[in-house]
């Protein structure tokens, strides 16, 4: 990301530099072409006086020589072509000096920026990590307490509405570490494999809702990667589509390959996002519809800004087509192995 971020402060850095080296070099031509036409000027008027005082002083008529105005143009024309090359020169230079510069330049910027980022993906990591112990210690306290046969109908709700709500803050401090890790486990795999354990996964949840949820895989292709990471984007997309289809919808998942790309989409007919917030979806924390309280809409907001940020890492794009009240489309793009 920040090897990015330099080379395009590096390229604006250029672009300034140059554009001033551009307009001043305009404007020593224009002054430089004046002067000399200025100087050519006084030399015809000084040759052409020199003849005169040579013809009165000697009596004699002016022999025939060369013609003076066709000297001038031709000595004109070298001390423009000099000056244009000599420009020329410069700017390359100035070209040169300025892409190195400018790539220092960015990198000097770019640097406390890149520390801090790093402090705050550090703090996040060491902060979900140890978020991770007491949640899961809660998580299996609460599972045993709700085992037991003596409580009434009353005490398990509230334990199932904590349990609920640890399992809703497990799934944070999981999207967490990812969205703080760096490096990932590069290898060969097939994702079809993938699309299958995710949908065997969310089978029953969809059951539950009455949703139709279908899986197409088709001819697999391998391709590079975290498949851990790739099962995280498809987890988040499929468990959007979940929370936002009503009953009575339909999710698909399919997986086609298209030139060089190996496209998993999945398409369901819920709810739909508005064209003017498709992006902002893509960011974290943010929510589709804001006003849903916690209960009715279980999310942190932080799916798709995972899934943008792990297919980024795989040099892959993540498209999403959508219109209100008419389902969505979330297209993500892997390059296939060559």
């Amino acid at each position: 990301m920040f090897k990015q971020a330099r080379l395009k402060l590096t390229w604006w850095y250029l672009i300034i530099i140059f554009g001033v080296s551009l307009f001043f070099s305009v404007l020593v031509y224009l002054i430089s072409w004046q002067e000399l036409n200025r100087q050519g000027l006084r030399w015809e008027k000084q040759m052409i006086h020199s003849r005169q005082v040579w013809q009165r002083t000697t009596l004699k008529p002016i022999r025939p020589g060369v013609d003076l105005i066709r000297l001038k143009e031709e000595n004109l024309k070298l001390a423009q072509k000099h000056l244009i090359f000599s420009l020329i020169e410069l700017n390359g230079l100035i070209l040169v000096l300025a892409s190195l510069s400018g790539w220092f330049l960015a990198g000097k910027t770019l640097e406390p920026i890149q520390k801090n980022m790093e402090n705050q993906k550090l703090f996040v990591a060491n902060a979900a990590h140890e978020l991770k112990t007491p949640l899961t210690i809660m998580k299996t306290n609460l599972e045993v307490a709700l085992d037991k046969k003596r409580l009434d109908s009353a005490t398990k709700r509230v334990l199932a509405d904590n349990l609920e709500e640890v399992d809703r803050l497990a799934g944070l401090v999981k999207e967490l570490l990812f969205l703080s890790t760096v490096k990932r486990v590069r290898v060969s795999f097939q994702p079809t494999k993938i699309i299958k354990k995710v949908t065997k996964r969310f089978t029953n949840s969809a059951r539950r809702k009455n949703i139709k949820l279908i899986s197409q895989t088709g001819r697999d292709h391998q391709v590079v990667g975290d498949p851990g990471a790739i099962e995280t984007v498809i987890e988040s997309i499929v468990d959007n589509a979940l929370k936002y289809t009503p009953a009575g919808g339909k999710i698909d998942l399919k997986m086609i390959k298209r030139k060089n790309w190996l496209i998993i989409k999945v398409t369901d007919t819920g709810i739909g996002i508005e064209a003017d917030k498709i992006k902002a979806v893509q960011e974290p924390f943010y929510k589709i519809d804001q006003s849903r309280s916690r209960q009715e809409n279980d999310s942190f907001g932080l799916g798709l800004a995972l899934a943008k940020k792990i297919i980024d890492d795989h040099q892959g794009k993540l498209e999403i087509k959508s219109r209100k009240d008419q389902g969505t489309e979330v297209l993500v793009f892997l390059p296939i192995k060559k």
